[in-house]
C-alpha cells in the first residue's frame, strides 16, 4: 500500500482518536503492510475502547477460530 494511504490513514485517527473506523483502517493498514505489532497493538486500544464495534469483533475472532490464537 502506498505511503500516502498509511499518511491519510494516520491523519485521520490524529484528528480524532475516538472514531473506531479510522482506527480500525489505520490498524488493518499495518497488517497490510506486515506492520503486526502496531496493527495489533490498535486492534487492542480499539476493543478497550469500542468493545462492540462489529469490524473489530470480527477480525479479533478470525484468529481464535482459525488457530487457538487469543488477542
Amino acid at each position: 500500500m502506498s505511503g500516502s494511504r498509511l499518511q491519510m490513514l494516520e491523519d485521520f485517527v490524529k484528528r480524532d482518536p475516538r472514531d473506531s473506523f479510522s482506527r480500525y483502517g489505520l490498524a488493518m493498514e499495518y497488517i497490510n503492510m506486515k506492520r503486526y505489532e502496531e496493527g495489533i497493538v490498535l486492534f487492542r486500544m480499539l476493543v478497550a475502547q469500542d468493545p462492540e464495534y462489529i469490524p473489530t469483533k470480527l477480525w479479533c475472532l478470525a484468529p481464535k477460530l482459525c488457530c487457538d490464537i487469543s488477542l
